[in-house]
C-alpha cells in the first residue's frame, strides 16, 4: 500500500506544471475580481500542500477520483484557505459539491471545488462573513 502511494505521489510529482493564469483560465476565472482570483489560488496552493505535490502540477481539470487525494483531510483544506485568505469558509459547503457530484454519477475536479469554495466564501451568512486579519 505504501509502496503503490509513494508511486503515485512520484508520478505526480512529475507532471508538467501550469501556470497560475493557466490554472485560473482552467476555471473559467481569467477575468475574475482579485479575491476570487485569490481564492481560486490559495485552494490550488492549499490542496498542493496538504497532498505534498507541487502546486504547479495540480490542474483545474484533475478529478477528484484520483489516488493523490485519497488521504486528503478536507478540514486541513478548507482551514489552509481561510489563513492564506483571511476568508471565513464554511467547510460543509465546500465539501458538499464533492459528494453532491459523486452521488449524481458524475466525477468531481478540481475547478467544482475551487467554485463550490468561491460561492461558500461569498455567502452571506453569520458563519461566513469575512474576518479580517490582525495584522
Amino acid at each position: 500500500m505504501i509502496r503503490r502511494q509513494r508511486t503515485v505521489w512520484r508520478e505526480w510529482c512529475a507532471r508538467p506544471q501550469t501556470t497560475d493564469q493557466e490554472f485560473l483560465r482552467g476555471c473559467g476565472l481569467p477575468g475574475e475580481d482579485p479575491l476570487s482570483r485569490k481564492l481560486a489560488l490559495a485552494t490550488r496552493y492549499a490542496l498542493a500542500e496538504a497532498s505534498g505535490v507541487p502546486p504547479g502540477t495540480v490542474k483545474a481539470d484533475d478529478p477528484f477520483r484520483h489516488e493523490i487525494w485519497d488521504s486528503l483531510d478536507w478540514l486541513d483544506v478548507i482551514f489552509r484557505i481561510e489563513k492564506a485568505v483571511a476568508v471565513k469558509i464554511p467547510g460543509g459547503g465546500a465539501r458538499e459539491v464533492l459528494y453532491r457530484r459523486r452521488d449524481e454519477g458524475r466525477g468531481t475536479v478540481v475547478a467544482d471545488f475551487v467554485r463550490a469554495v468561491l460561492v461558500s466564501a461569498r455567502t452571506d451568512t453569520p458563519r461566513a462573513r469575512r474576518v479580517t486579519s490582525p495584522l
